[in-house]
């Protein structure tokens, strides 16, 4: 019997011979844990650590919200709350080339404005009625000023034709017409196309009234 038995040291792949150790900081495999060692390491986990609510400053423990409209700072939302917000993201238009829908409203920009900002409806508006201004019902369009001008896009060379084919304006009538004239007065040339007027006598009356008188 006292030959048959050689003592060896335990590991953690067969039994042995063991040294015991109350170290709490050792990382050996080969020995063995007093209950000193076990009742430093549980008080020490007992007594170190005291449950915290978690912060913007410090880590802790965290109650879960699905509230969307919440400012809080001491929440964690929930995917409920996150999936919640996504969706309503989804429906609104994008930054990028958006199809509004609905009756979307834009401020009015000043008359004369002239950049890339939006026109809202008040704004054409105004700009027509200025361009229109005070013109008469029956030519406040450009249909209607079409029609005027007989739909022909060369009006301008249309008339300027027309009145190329018309007689000039004649001086001696324009001298006449020129004259204001009244009863017992007389048209007379008082030179080139020059006319006046002269007032006609009774002498003058009397002798426009015989008949012709033969030579």
């Amino acid at each position: 019997a006292n030959a048959k038995y050689t003592a060896q040291d335990a590991t953690t792949a067969r039994k042995g011979l063991v040294q015991l150790s109350s170290a709490t900081n050792s990382t050996s495999e080969t020995q063995a844990a007093t209950p000193k060692a076990v009742k430093a390491a549980y008080d020490l986990a007992n007594a170190k650590y005291t449950a915290q609510d978690a912060t913007t400053a410090q880590k802790g423990i965290v109650q879960l919200s699905s509230a969307t409209n919440s400012t809080s700072e001491t929440l964690a939302a929930t995917s409920k709350a996150v999936k919640a917000v996504m969706d309503e993201t989804n429906k609104k238009a994008p930054l990028n080339s958006p199809a509004l829908t609905g009756t979307p409203t834009t401020p009015t920009a000043r008359q004369g404005t002239n950049n890339t900002q939006i026109a809202s409806t008040a704004f054409v508006m105004a700009a027509i009625a200025a361009l229109v201004d005070s013109s008469p019902d029956a030519l406040n369009t450009l249909n209607e000023l079409a029609a005027a001008l007989g739909n022909d896009p060369n009006f301008a060379t249309t008339m300027t034709n027309a009145l190329a084919g018309k007689q000039p304006k004649d001086a001696t009538l324009t001298a006449l017409a020129g004259l204001a004239t009244a009863a017992d007065r007389f048209p007379y040339f008082t030179g080139n196309d020059v006319a006046s007027l002269a007032t006609l006598t009774e002498v003058g009356r009397d002798i426009l009234a015989k008949s012709t008188v033969a030579a």
